[in-house]
């Protein structure tokens, strides 16, 4: 009986420890499909979104607080509710051009994950 004791002490103690050690099991996490995505050629004063997939790889429910763009000629939406762990959101970037020429823009991105913050990135070129 005692032999069972100690065994199952051993074992909350290492789980114990294993947790403490590695905090970001715990914490929420990015897991992004992609960082960055290139338009290519668009044209000026059509606007162009693309949408940035993610998953909450960590272990605690992961909650975007903001999200804020480089000029007003980017806008940004994202996923408002909590992302359990294992579960996926979004974040979408739309981009309206008022002048040609080559383009890259960012967006930060905050929460409360153990990566933050985080910027994504869109670029391009806008042809008349």
């Amino acid at each position: 009986m005692k032999k069972s004791y100690y065994l199952i002490a051993i074992a909350i103690a290492w789980t114990a420890f294993y947790v403490h050690a590695n905090p970001t099991l715990k914490a929420p996490n990015f897991k992004w499909g992609f960082l960055s995505h290139d338009f290519g050629k668009i044209k000026k004063g059509q606007p162009v979104s693309t949408i940035f997939r993610f998953t909450n790889d960590g272990g605690a429910s992961l909650i975007i607080s903001e999200s804020k763009v480089a000029c007003g000629c980017t806008a940004s939406s994202y996923s408002k509710e909590s992302i359990a762990p294992g579960k996926s959101g979004f974040v979408t970037v739309t981009f309206n051009a008022a002048n040609t020429g080559i383009f890259k823009k960012s967006v930060t991105i905050y929460s409360n994950a153990s990566d933050t913050p985080v910027d994504l990135v869109i670029n391009g070129e806008v042809i008349e």
